[in-house]
Order: C-alpha cells, then sequence, then structure tokens
C-alpha cells in the first residue's frame, strides 16, 4: 500500500508495521490514538466489553472533522512520539475482540453522527488470522453532505492542521457555502457536458452520456503528460473482452488520447460500424465522460431496432473504473456522481437478455435522464447495483438477477490501470 493517499480501504498489520517504521506524521487528514479516547477514571472497552461514551465521542468528534475538511484516516492503536506533529512509534497495545468493537463503533457513529456520514469505514485489523485481537481504522471520505456534527445539539468540528478543533461561526458558514458551491458545480458540469450530446453529428438509435464528477473539485495539472505516458493507465498487454458487447468500447490504445484545454480527450468517428460516434474525456478537475451515438439492429421477428441495456451498464462500469483509476492515482479518497442521459429514436425494443427476449418497446424521442447517483470510494457493490438497476429501469426493463455487466465492464477496465 502507499501512503501518498490516506484513504486507502486494504489495510493489512503489515501496513501498521511499516506505517511505524516510516514514523509517519499526524496531518490535516491523518490521526493516530494509542487507544480509545477514554475519559480519566472511567471504564470502557478493555474492562468491560461495552463502550464508555468518551470513547465513542472522541473518535466521533475526529471523524467529523474529517468529513467537514477533507477526509483523512484515524488508526486507533499506535504509540505515538512526543513532539510535535506527532509521528508513529510503535504497534500498542491490541484491543480485544476488535470485531465486535468495530459493530459497536458502526452502530454508535450512525446513530450519534448527525446527518450520517456516508460511506464511512470502520476496520478491524487482527493480529493475525486467527485471532480477535488488533487494531482498528478508520477511513473517512470528505462528504458531500456537510457540516455534520456529534451529539444531540450537534457539535461541529473541522480538521486545522493536525487537530480537530470546534467550528466557529465563520467555518459554519464556509461549510455551508462549500457544499453548495459543489452542488452547483456538479450541476453545471453535467448541463454543460449535455450540449456535446446535443450537438453530436451523425445521430443514431440510440444516443447517449455518462458523467462521472468528483464530489469535491480536483487540480490534476500532470494528468495529461501522465496520461500520454502512461503513468496512469497503460495500453494492457493481452486485453481480454467479455463476450458482452460495449455500448462505447474504451480506445485500446491510450497514447492516442490527445490534449485539451482541460484535460484529455479521444475522439473517434465512424461511419462504417454501428458505433457512429465516440468521445471519451478526462477533465484535470475530476469529470470522466463519454458520449456516444450508435445505431442498431432490426429485431428478427419485427420491424423494431433492438438493444440489450447490459451493452450500457457495461459501459458504465468502464466510467466508474476510469474515476476509480483516477482517485488512487491522484489520492482522492471521496465520492464520484455519476449521471445519465439517453435520447434516440421512438420505436426500440429492450432486450431481456442477448437471446432476444423481448420487453415493450419504448420511445427515446424525449428523452430520459438517470438522477444524479453518489458512488462511494472504491465502487461498493450496493452503489454498482444501483447504477445498474436505474439504468436497467430506465428502459422499462427490470435488471435480471444474473446481470453482471457493470462489473464486466470494470473488470475490463482495471485492465489498463497502470498500478494494477
Amino acid at each position: 500500500m502507499s501512503f501518498l493517499g490516506s484513504f486507502d480501504q486494504n489495510w493489512t498489520l503489515s501496513d501498521l508495521k511499516d506505517l511505524v517504521s516510516s514514523e509517519r506524521e499526524e496531518s490535516v487528514n491523518f490521526e493516530l490514538k494509542r487507544d480509545l479516547p477514554l475519559a480519566d477514571g472511567a471504564t470502557g472497552w478493555r474492562k468491560k466489553r461495552s463502550l464508555h461514551a468518551s470513547e465513542r465521542d472522541g473518535l466521533a468528534k475526529e471523524i467529523v472533522a474529517f468529513a467537514n475538511t477533507y477526509g483523512g484516516t484515524i488508526i486507533v492503536g499506535i504509540e505515538e512520539t512526543k513532539d510535535a506533529p506527532k509521528r508513529s512509534a510503535a504497534l500498542g497495545q491490541p484491543l480485544p475482540e476488535i470485531y465486535e468493537l468495530v459493530d459497536r463503533l458502526r452502530s454508535s457513529f450512525a446513530a450519534y453522527i448527525d446527518p450520517p456520514i456516508r460511506f464511512l469505514d470502520v476496520l478491524a485489523i487482527p493480529l493475525d488470522e486467527a485471532s480477535d485481537e488488533g487494531f482498528v481504522v478508520i477511513n473517512v471520505p470528505p462528504s458531500i453532505t456537510k457540516p455534520h456534527g456529534v451529539g444531540r445539539p450537534p457539535l461541529v468540528y473541522i480538521r486545522r492542521d493536525d487537530k480537530s478543533e470546534p467550528a466557529t461561526m465563520r467555518d459554519m458558514h464556509n461549510l455551508y457555502w462549500e457544499t453548495r458551491t459543489d452542488r452547483e458545480r456538479i450541476a453545471v458540469e453535467i448541463e454543460r457536458k449535455k450540449q456535446i450530446l446535443d450537438d453530436l453529428v451523425p445521430q443514431g438509435d440510440i444516443n447517449f452520456q455518462f458523467i462521472a464528477i468528483a464530489s469535491q473539485p480536483l487540480v490534476l495539472p500532470q494528468l495529461v503528460r501522465s496520461i500520454r505516458e502512461q503513468r496512469v493507465f497503460r495500453n494492457p498487454g493481452n486485453y481480454s473482452v467479455r463476450n458482452i458487447a460495449d455500448a462505447a468500447e474504451f480506445p485500446t490504445n491510450v497514447q492516442r488520447w490527445k490534449p485539451t484545454a482541460f484535460g484529455v480527450e479521444f475522439n473517434e468517428g465512424r461511419s462504417d460500424s454501428t458505433e457512429l460516434a465516440n468521445v471519451w474525456e478526462i477533465d484535470e478537475t475530476g469529470i470522466v465522460s463519454v458520449t456516444s451515438s450508435r445505431l442498431l439492429s432490426k429485431h428478427q421477428h419485427s420491424d423494431s431496432k433492438t438493444f440489450y441495456p447490459g451493452w450500457y451498464t457495461k459501459t458504465a462500469g468502464t466510467i466508474l473504473a476510469l474515476a476509480d483509476i483516477i482517485s488512487r492515482w491522484s489520492g482522492y479518497g471521496g465520492s464520484w456522481v455519476f449521471s445519465a442521459r439517453f435520447d434516440g429514436a421512438n420505436d426500440l425494443l429492450p432486450l431481456s437478455d442477448e437471446r432476444f427476449r423481448s420487453h415493450g418497446k419504448i420511445d427515446l424521442g424525449r428523452g430520459i435522464s438517470i438522477r444524479s447517483l453518489v458512488v462511494g470510494d472504491g465502487l461498493p457493490d450496493d452503489d454498482l447495483s444501483e447504477v445498474a438497476d436505474r439504468i436497467w429501469a430506465a428502459f422499462g426493463v427490470v435488471r435480471p438477477a444474473e446481470d453482471e455487466s457493470i462489473k464486466y465492464g470494470i473488470a475490463q477496465t482495471l485492465q489498463f490501470d497502470a498500478a494494477g
């Protein structure tokens, strides 16, 4: 694991030992705890196997401070130095019944932090596979629903350097303003991308656009050069393709991406293929999109043109995988907002599978938009299922239980991950 980003979901005991040997400093997005923060004279988890309020409150305060600022990681069970900022010095005394403790912490945070922090990740790091003792790692994403508070009434904290401090009234104003401007920025970017879809020539039977936008704006000045030098994406040696088709296949030669004023673009137009046009874009502020137009074939038993919704969920998986690669390359640990839009012909026949079992016809003449969905860092299965369900539902079809096309798209695209 790399310590360049503080949001890695895959901590191990070996990582904690490496962290100690590197003498990692506390910072605006990294906090060390020797033990659960227990009040003087109180009895808590170690002796009673019951969380004391001070243990819950002390961690919850750090969590909301991270969520209200830049996100970050809290590790419980690391001895610290006495200098400032504090540094990791040694592994501390392992916590007992670590898995039960993590369950209690998750429940406590969900009930005590207001509003709850989506994608908050509380992990148990055991001493070994057979042990019930270990350490706790808490990954906190930067939040798009801030400010968050602790208790009733909620007390709000923010992160300043390596300390979590009460928010001032000015801080509160800033938090509300940042949340509002982030939402407005996302809405503006989605509307700006829509113009690309509207201007797409030629128009096909189905025209569509998928967008993933970082919940907080990123600054990636080296993105273009890094992509061209294959430090973000690489050209895979043995590129394996699943049987299911893509609505728009990701370009296999990443060196053909061209610089633009705000990032990179791959613009492919075809007149001799079902894919009339594909425009892939990656913006330096954290926006990944594909805009595409596709011709369809007629159903073997009718005059209607047919398509399989799995094609589109697979391409949605590609977009989300690209966003995930950008996250890990840049060290961003927040969520992404996924948006989709379709338009096209008015007499189309969606298939429930690729064996020509069909449902009722749909009309894309007026266009269909999928309400924006927030997808967590690391692409949780529940979020992927929701994205796939929404795409199928947009075509008036319930997603079959066996459909995993969105995961196929992710797996296929991760072959381009330069760090993979």
